[in-house]
This record gives C-alpha cells, structure tokens and sequence, in this order.
C-alpha cells in the first residue's frame, strides 16, 4: 500500500484502514492495519511520517500506548483525534501533540479488551463521525450506529442506537444495517446536513434517517427526550 501525492509514492507498511486530516489540513493520518499502527505526515512534506501512535506488530495486549487493527480515525476541534481501535472494542482519543491515549469508549479501562453488544461496549467499531462542534460523535459498530454526547469521558454510555430498537439489539438485516464500513456528515454544523452510512453487507449507501432509539423511547433523529442533536435550547 502508498501514501500518493503529487504523483509521487510513499511506502507505508500494512493494509492502509483509514485516513483523515487535522482540522488546519496541515496533517494527514494514516492507519496500517498490519503493524497496529497510525502515521502522522506533514502534509508539505509526506516524505516521510512525523509521529507514529500505537505499534503493537508483536504483542495485541490492550493499553493506553497499543492498538490492533486500528480503523477509521477523525480529528477533533481541539487538534486532537479518535480512533476506532476494532479489534480491542473500542475507541481511543489522543490529545494534541500526544501518542498516549487520554480517553477510552467501550472498555472499562485502557487495558481491558472484551467485547459486547450495550450502550457502552462494542462489538467491532470501524468509524466515527464527528458534528464541527465535536459535541456529536457517531460510531458504526458492526450492524448500528450508536450515537454519543459530549463531554466524551471515559466507559461513556451511549445515548442513542440506529438501526434497532435497543441497544443489545447487532442482527444483520435488510431492514436495519449488515457490516456498517464508514460513516461521513456532509456539513453537519447547527442541526443541519445529512448523516451518510455506508452499509457494506447490504450494497449500499443510508441517509435520511429520521429516528433514534433511545433507552425511554424512539425520538426524531435531530432530538433526543426534548434535546436537539448539538444543543438544549431547540425541543422536538
């Protein structure tokens, strides 16, 4: 696999799962399935990478410095970024200018690795999408999108599901989602833009969802028990 720009090639080692870039575009992070590993390259320079996270190639034990099969990352206002870390069940967040991880989703603490079906496990996380006012995290995790809050803190509940009825619900289905591969906003600021979810098992891309199931009912998409999707000032 490469790295390509201006029609020049640059080797990165392993299966490339995932890229994104900084929000001043002045970074681009590639995720290498192979080596558990995710390179930083400046984007004036891909010559070469200027940080690495992760790097477990002999060892899949789960910590705050490892990953394994790492998957889709995405940047946050603040300059740090997540990463759904897939084959230890969850998410990481590694703040700016740091490779150790500050915040874990799905696992109780950064060393446990166990995988489940709730509002706060996962089962195989592969994307995240994040609202420009990072108030809103999506994350496709094998056949639903669960649907987090900030603040992000540590073995957070999510506060939504799409695609089921409950949170302890993965069936794959026409009627619902089988193998979610990416998730992307298309200008989600203030309420507005589409969620798009692409649905690998079932050949096809999803927007236009209306609806979220929540743990006290099901609720329009842009609102949640009276809260909108990224403020408490709008009611449904």
């Amino acid at each position: 696999q490469h790295l390509t720009s201006n029609c020049s090639n640059y080797n990165l080692p392993g299966v490339i799962t995932g890229l994104s870039y900084s929000p001043n575009e002045t970074l681009v992070y590639a995720s290498s399935q192979n080596d558990n590993t995710i390179y930083a390259y400046n984007i004036s320079d891909l010559s070469h990478h200027v940080q690495t996270y992760g790097g477990n190639s002999s060892s899949q034990a789960s910590s705050r410095f490892s990953l394994n099969t790492p998957r889709k990352t995405v940047q946050d206002c603040q300059g740090g970024f997540w990463v759904a870390d897939n084959l230890n069940y969850r998410l990481l967040h590694y703040p700016v200018n740091s490779n150790v991880s500050d915040i874990v989703l799905g696992q109780s603490d950064f060393n446990s690795n166990l995988p489940g079906i709730s509002d706060r496990q996962f089962l195989f996380p592969t994307s995240i999408a994040l609202d420009k006012n990072c108030t809103v995290m999506f994350v496709g995790d094998e056949n639903r999108v669960l649907r987090f809050r900030a603040p992000f803190n540590n073995y957070s509940s999510a506060e939504g599901v799409l695609g089921f009825d409950r949170f302890t619900e993965n069936n794959a289905s026409s009627s619902s989602f089988n193998r979610i591969f990416s998730l992307n906003f298309e200008d989600f600021n203030n309420g507005s833009g589409r969620l798009y979810i692409l649905d690998r098992g079932n050949n096809r891309i999803i927007s236009g969802i209306t609806t979220i199931s929540t743990s006290t009912g099901s609720y329009p998409l842009s609102c949640s028990n009276s809260t909108s999707l990224l403020t408490s000032t709008q009611t449904c």
